[in-house]
């Protein structure tokens, strides 16, 4: 397939499937061109973002995007009916509303998304941004209101939070939002990684097919666009997570591996970071780089001091991000 060559000014969603996500990224047609105001998307765009965020793979949409710009805000409508419910439907019930936001997804060109899951990310990310601050009270009626579901996928999507630590549940309260980490609890936390990941990154040292996995991870970090908002950094912060996960699958010690993936290390983290965003990228991945050439050299002592250095690195980064 041969595209024209991109004006800047238009957009043709095919360019998803040719060009890499990265491009396609920092395209500013797809933002809806050159003089567009920053964080705004064009009509392809905004749609291809929201499958993205629903988890549909957009490559499956490209059939109805083709149409113009009038499938495209067909889609975006549909799209947004999974994410935050359209309030046209002729019924009330919530497993009503529950069917049709689910609808909206079974055409043949896409696939079938858990509501759940959406409604989790939805929620994860107005935590992330701050849209529900620090201390707030999640009232599962309200929050299934305003995103136009039933109750059941905000109750299980809360449950998931609170095993991030990003939601607190009290007797007679209900929900709220966790406050950020305190300067205690950030060394609290990186105590525990240290204690942890260093004994992971010793047991995973010169473990086949863990070089070649960390070193694709470090390039696919190196190339996504970091911002200030949560869907900008999201893609990041998931693969700095997986750089992690990848030395903890390395290990043979189940019960390290599970005590890994019950840390809620960068969730947290990230939200440390405030209203400006990921301020440490290039020094981050270094770090990680160092421990991605410890581990390759099969050696438990080097593998465990670079896993060390790195976690006393994030320590202190977190540190001054909570004294600004």
């Amino acid at each position: 397939m041969r595209l024209p060559p991109c004006s800047g000014t238009s957009c043709d969603p095919r360019c998803y499937t040719i060009y890499n996500r990265d491009r396609w990224s920092s395209c500013t047609a797809r933002r809806g061109g050159a003089n567009s105001t920053p964080g705004t998307l064009s009509a392809i765009g905004e749609a291809i973002a929201l499958a993205e965020r629903a988890g549909v793979d957009p490559t499956r949409l490209v059939q109805v995007l083709e149409g113009g710009l009038a499938s495209s805000a067909v889609l975006s409508l549909t799209t947004e009916k999974l994410l935050a419910g359209d309030g046209s439907s002729g019924g009330s019930a919530g497993d009503q509303r529950d069917r049709e936001a689910r609808q909206a997804m079974t055409d043949e060109t896409v696939v079938r998304v858990p509501l759940t899951d959406a409604v989790h990310d939805r929620l994860l990310e107005m935590i992330m941004d701050g849209s529900l601050a620090p201390g707030a009270p999640l009232r599962v009626q309200a929050l299934a209101a305003r995103l136009g579901v039933s109750q059941t996928p905000i109750r299980e999507s809360l449950g998931r939070l609170a095993g991030s630590h990003l939601v607190l549940r009290s007797p007679m309260r209900g929900y709220t939002v966790a406050p950020l980490l305190s300067g205690e609890e950030v060394v609290d936390l990186m105590h525990a990684r240290l204690l942890l990941e260093s004994e992971i990154a010793a047991q995973a040292a010169g473990a086949e097919g863990l070089d070649d996995a960390l070193r694709e991870n470090l390039d696919r970090s190196r190339r996504v666009s970091v911002g200030p908002t949560y869907e900008d950094y999201r893609e990041y912060l998931e693969l700095s997570a997986e750089f992690h996960t990848l030395i903890g699958e390395a290990c043979e010690n189940r019960f390290l591996r599970s005590a890994l993936d019950s840390l809620p290390v960068h969730v947290q983290r990230f939200r440390l970071f405030g209203p400006e965003g990921v301020d440490d990228v290039e020094v981050s991945l270094a770090e990680h780089d160092a421990v991605r050439r410890a581990l390759a050299t099969g050696d438990p002592a080097r593998a465990r001091h670079a896993v060390e250095e790195h976690i006393r690195g994030v320590e202190a980064r977190s540190r001054l991000s909570l004294d600004r």
